[in-house]
């Protein structure tokens, strides 16, 4: 399997908050573009994430698609979006044929499956956030359904599982800018903090 990469900067065409912007550049332009590329066999799957600074300089939703042509569903991808009117270097991107190197770090030879695994949760998030899976959205985005059957398959138990929330809960406070946060507002952060690392010592290692 070959792939293609793309990136869309939502942050320059969408003027909305946070949330609304990453859910409308999903669903208005990235879900719409390649699950019509999926359905007339231009790709075999796709899958997204909301990726950090990127080398368009801001904030990207990105995709990685498997394909049998990159090189023509890459030109597919720059037709429909040039028709939209974003400017390609600027308010998007694509690579083809694309390396998916970073994920084979992870996943070795099993980088395949990964990636299409990845695919059917970009489906399920789609549905999910459009509301048409069984729960609602709200519902939805206070699960972590795949991360506890993952956790399941590897023998975790709730409290393992919990334990490694904590962690990733941790690691991202790590990553929090409180640069511009007012006084009450750094002291509610470092509150939230201690607490979290106070829980985090009484949870298993694993």
């Amino acid at each position: 399997m070959e792939y293609l990469a793309a990136a869309l900067a939502w942050p320059r065409f969408v003027d909305a908050p946070l949330r609304e912007a990453k859910r409308e550049a999903l669903l208005e332009y990235v879900a719409p573009t390649f699950d019509a590329l999926r359905e007339n066999g231009h790709v075999a799957h796709w899958s997204h994430t909301f990726w950090g600074t990127d080398d368009l300089e801001t904030n990207v939703v990105r995709v990685v698609a498997g394909t049998d042509d990159p090189e023509t569903a890459a030109s597919l991808v720059r037709e429909e979006y040039d028709g939209v009117g974003f400017e390609e270097g600027t308010e998007f991107r694509v690579e083809a044929p694309f390396d998916p190197e970073r994920f084979r770090g992870f996943w070795g030879a099993s980088v395949d499956a990964w990636l299409e695994v990845r695919a059917g949760l970009s489906s399920l998030a789609v549905a999910a956030i459009e509301g048409r899976l069984g729960e609602s959205y709200a519902w939805h985005r206070e699960q972590n359904r795949p991360g506890h059957v993952w956790a399941n398959q590897l023998g975790l138990t709730y409290m393992d599982e919990a334990a490694a929330y904590q962690q990733l809960a941790l690691g991202y406070f790590e990553q929090v800018s409180m640069e511009n946060a007012n006084e009450k507002q750094r002291a509610a952060f470092e509150a939230v903090h201690e607490h979290m690392e106070t829980a985090a010592d009484g949870l298993p290692e694993i």
